[in-house]
């Protein structure tokens, strides 16, 4: 498994004296062309290192039928085998994945293990497609699944959609493998909301991850920006701390060795 800052203008009444506003204007400088970018810290998810990360119950962690996660992968080895990317031992294993067959696929299922979403990309992401960023948002109650990579909808016609409650109070979590490491991929702004369900037809919305330019943006403290309050997971920031999730779903624990900084970022 997985606020827009507006900025007022204030008019004053010019003096009779003062320049045209054309002249003044001319003179302006584009602060925001100037001012410094956003940079994604990206860790290495290496399969023979055998890292991934796990955790238990996650706390403040209920069942529900929506969700969004965001996540930038840059796959390094193991096209065509199954990759996990953020999963959960319900009966059996789900969350969202990269198929064997190159796809991306969210596989959501209810306490039972009867799938509740089963959606997967139309297109295929391997090592030579270099840095993708994965979008996706979800709402079972509405029949209706989103799945975007690289700012385009890319979910495949007919997603499998049931009403119900996802089993999100799993007894066990992991990123980049459950038991042991099966990611091989660089990793970056990795974001779980398993409350809330942001329509990505919505520019604004997609925004919120990436910028105009397919770009990380800073998703704010704790993660906090997209939604307007602290997701369930939230991985960013230095790579020696990457692994604490700064979310309201507890911390995670590093199975193998610590994680690496990947050599490129999708902000490069």
């Amino acid at each position: 498994m997985l606020v827009l800052v507006g900025c007022g203008r204030v008019a004053f009444d010019a003096h009779i004296d003062a320049p045209p506003l054309a002249d003044t204007a001319e003179v302006s400088v584009d602060v925001a062309d100037d001012a410094p970018r956003y940079h994604a810290t990206a860790v290495r998810f290496a399969t023979a290192a055998n890292d991934f990360m796990y955790a238990g119950n996650l706390a403040n962690t209920v069942d529900a039928p929506r969700g969004t996660y965001s996540v930038w992968l840059r796959f390094q080895a193991g096209d065509g085998k199954l990759q996990m990317l953020s999963v959960a031992q319900v009966v059996g294993i789900g969350g969202v994945v990269r198929t064997a067959s190159n796809q991306f696929r969210l596989l959501m299922q209810n306490c039972l293990g009867v799938p509740l979403l089963d959606m997967r990309s139309a297109a295929t992401y391997t090592a030579a497609s270099g840095w993708v960023h994965l979008l996706a948002s979800w709402d079972v109650a509405e029949n209706r699944a989103q799945l975007y990579v690289g700012d385009a909808a890319d979910e495949q016609a007919n997603p499998g959609i049931l009403a119900g409650n996802i089993c999100y109070a799993s007894l066990r979590w992991g990123i980049g493998g459950l038991a042991s490491g099966q990611l091989d991929a660089d990793v970056a702004e990795l974001y779980a909301d398993l409350t809330t369900s942001l329509d990505l037809s919505i520019d604004a919305n997609r925004r919120a991850f990436s910028d105009a330019a397919g770009r990380p943006v800073d998703l704010g403290p704790r993660c906090m920006l997209p939604a307007g309050h602290v997701p369930t997971g939230c991985f960013t920031g230095d790579v020696e701390s990457w692994f604490m999730n700064q979310g309201a779903g507890a911390g995670f624990a590093v199975g193998g060795p610590a994680l690496v900084a990947a050599p490129t970022s999708p902000s490069d």
